[in-house]
């Protein structure tokens, strides 16, 4: 898709996450609550099983990506075997979690910094070889027709989601790709109907129900048009699209659910 419009969607689709998982972040610390008591609220005391089970698999896939490629960085650069790194790095990562959050904040200490001096050295070394409108101006392996600025953004929006999945080499990518169109698919809606019950349509709400059948309606129409968006309209941002349609669609149902129970 070339260099200055995957950099495009990169900033928009990393800004967009950060308003949506920053707003998700803030509603769970005023209420001092986590995602599956939050989606209990929304989708019912039973109901929330669906969406944090869903969120629970890619975590797992995210889990399995991230113990592969330590495995085959540490077992390719030093010529060990691949097998054992692997399984040792997948034991590190689970004992990580028996330590929680205060670990990962020590680990965001040290990785943080390193990762960007990295960053920085990549961006350097790459310039030094060459100007900022060439840069700007590469097409990339497979040219600027590849790749429209839309799917830039699902993939970005995608990769916030799930970020294990943006390591994928050789002939895979493409089921990488439709793997992220998945998640743009399914995904998405869930934050936004949270969002528009908890700031718009119920603030403070509390768990009434075993199910709220308008949330799961509104994450199937938000669903579906963004899977005819990702048939149909390629060009534009499957991930943006479900979001969007899944968060108006909920605040339409709760107003006409409303109505129904007052006339009755």
């Amino acid at each position: 898709m070339g260099f200055s419009r995957a950099l495009t969607a990169m900033i928009i689709g990393n800004l967009i996450m950060l308003g949506y998982v920053g707003a998700l972040g803030v509603l769970g610390t005023r209420r001092g609550v986590n995602f599956a008591l939050l989606a209990s609220v929304v989708f019912g005391r039973k109901g929330y099983v669906i969406a944090s089970g869903l969120l629970s698999t890619l975590l797992l896939g995210w889990y399995a990506v991230q113990t592969g490629i330590t495995g085959a960085l540490v077992s390719g650069t030093y010529g060990l075997s691949y097998v054992l790194m692997t399984i040792i790095a997948g034991l590190l990562y689970i004992a990580i979690t028996f330590v929680g959050v205060r670990g990962l904040h020590y680990i965001g200490l040290v990785s943080i910094p390193l990762f960007l001096v990295l960053g920085l050295w990549v961006a350097a070394d790459a310039a030094s070889g060459s100007n900022w409108a060439a840069i700007m101006a590469c097409l990339g392996n497979n040219g600027a027709a590849s790749m429209s600025i839309g799917v830039g953004l699902t993939v970005v929006m995608a990769l916030f989601i799930d970020p294990g999945i943006v390591i994928a080499a050789g002939n895979v990518w493409s089921f990488f790709i439709q793997w992220l169109s998945l998640l743009g698919v399914v995904v998405p809606p869930i934050g936004a109907i949270i969002l528009v019950d908890q700031y718009v349509t119920r603030p403070g709400a509390k768990v009434d129900a075993d199910y709220r059948k308008t949330a799961f309606v509104a994450w199937a129409i938000g669903s579906a048009v963004a899977f005819v968006v990702e048939e149909g309209a390629p060009q534009f941002s499957t991930a943006l699209c479900s979001m969007i349609v899944g968060g108006v669609a909920y605040w339409v149902l709760s107003i006409l659910d409303r109505s129904v129970v007052q006339t009755a």
